[in-house]
């Protein structure tokens, strides 16, 4: 039986050929922000799409992804509350506390570089994401 890791890559590595498959992408990202509110920073080599954004919401909600394969990224960092984590020390997919706080995730878009993660170990959300898979919370 493959391991929890494989199943998690190969989702990952499945949805990215999916998208990338379609070509070109025709519909770019709406922003659809309070007036006044700037746009979140997009890197030039990963634009905005709504295909993108489906696939994240999709992704966001998809326990594969953890290392036990029980708990998606919405398990802890609530949509219905901003998308913060109310556990001050939220139990990670091993089953143990996290041995700290876990960012809100709103408003990460418009953060510098060195907010990514509590101390800045990851230099881009692209970064801090694939470490997220990478090593499942156990930090």
């Amino acid at each position: 039986m493959p391991s929890r890791a494989l199943l998690s890559w190969s989702t990952v590595l499945l949805s990215l050929l999916l998208l990338t498959a379609c070509g070109e992408e025709k519909k770019p990202y709406a922003w659809q922000l309070p007036p006044g509110f700037p746009e979140p920073f997009v890197p030039a080599d990963n634009p905005m799409s709504e295909e993108k954004v489906a696939l994240g919401r999709f992704l966001f909600y998809d326990e594969r992804l953890s290392g036990n394969g029980t708990q998606a990224c919405a398990s802890c960092h609530f949509p219905e509350l901003g998308y913060v984590v109310v556990d001050a020390h939220p139990i990670n997919d091993s089953g143990k506390p996290t041995s700290r706080k876990s960012q809100p995730l709103i408003g990460l878009g418009h953060a510098s570089k060195a907010l990514v993660g509590w101390d800045g170990r990851s230099a881009t959300l692209e970064d801090q994401a694939k470490a997220s898979i990478a090593t499942g919370s156990r930090r």
